[in-house]
């Protein structure tokens, strides 16, 4: 539902930071202070040690940079979402926590943005992913039990 092109670029780079040595100064010599923010506000410190701690770091920046940023929102939720799809890829356990960390944490925190006006431009695409996640999670949490 989402056709802006810097928010499909930037959900295409949206791990780069953290996952690759590349920065934020490469992706905005080559998208531009805008699109380097997006994937900054997505990116993960290295500062935090516990899982916990990592996903709470995580949401709390990318939240207080959503005034600059309300993109973020929906590439994070959508994230979140193609995690939980493919979470077949991940051991057992990890599978798991995973998805106790996306009911507890973030799927509160989601419905929250719902209600924020800085994403109301990107309201009904982010109700339409987390309507999906919680049904994904459903149908993982069935699968857990056969």
């Amino acid at each position: 539902g989402v056709a802006d092109e810097e928010v499909l670029t930037a959900a295409l780079w949206h791990d780069a930071l953290e996952d690759s040595r590349l920065t934020r100064a490469f992706l905005e010599f080559q998208f531009g202070p805008n699109l380097a923010g997006i994937v900054d506000r997505l990116s993960k410190s290295n500062v935090w040690v516990t899982r916990y701690c990592k996903a709470k770091g995580a949401a709390d920046h990318l939240e207080s940079g959503l005034e600059q940023s309300p993109q973020a929102a929906v590439i994070k939720i959508a994230d979140r979402l193609h995690n939980v799809i493919t979470i077949h890829g991940f051991a057992p356990t990890k599978q798991a926590v995973y998805l106790r960390e996306t009911e507890q944490f973030l799927l509160p925190l989601f419905r929250r943005w719902l209600n924020d006006e800085r994403l109301r431009p990107y309201r009904q695409s982010m109700q339409r992913l987390i309507e999906r996640l919680e049904a994904e999670i459903v149908k993982q949490r069935t699968q857990e039990c056969l």
